[in-house]
């Protein structure tokens, strides 16, 4: 019987361990609820440079870029060979405004991975992006049937004109 119980605990202990990689806690003041996002990552990176700008040049028309290089560290929560940048999603005030799919360009050098992407031609401009206001990526990886996600926050878009 106990030994039933203890794996039951356990089951559900990892169950929840495993959902998500993000969490939402509500943090209660006086008479207010106020919401508080907490980001976990899931792989480790040593990041570079993480750039986004709107070329706005005259003879065509405004498109927005997003470049960026950083180093996937070794780590024993994923395999790094098999860990690849896949999609980045890019948010503004909690709103997804891009869902992309970058260039990638990845280098093995010894315990981490070198990985430099970009979008190459720009997309269009999103009618909600404010560029005063600072983006957050969402960068997710694929290591085989698993997805595995990394935040950066804070990113200010540039303007070139």
């Amino acid at each position: 019987m106990k030994l039933k119980i203890i794996i039951t605990l356990l089951f559900i202990g990892s169950f929840f361990v495993a959902c998500s990689t993000s969490k939402e806690t509500v943090k209660e003041e006086v008479g207010k609820t106020k919401v508080i996002n907490k980001f976990v990552n899931d792989v480790e990176l040593d990041i570079s440079k993480t750039i986004c700008w709107i070329n706005s040049m005259p003879g065509a028309k405004p498109k927005f870029h997003v470049s960026g290089k950083f180093e996937l560290l070794k780590s024993d929560n994923y395999n790094l060979e098999s860990t690849k940048l896949q999609y980045i999603k890019i948010f503004q005030k909690g709103k997804e405004l891009y869902f992309i799919s970058p260039k990638v360009i990845e280098k093995n050098n010894g315990g981490k991975k070198d990985v430099t992407y970009s979008t190459i031609r720009g997309m269009n401009i999103n009618e909600d992006l404010d560029v005063k206001i600072p983006l957050r990526f969402e960068l997710i990886f694929k290591q085989e049937k698993e997805k595995l996600k990394y935040y950066i926050k804070d990113i200010k878009v540039e303007e070139v004109q």
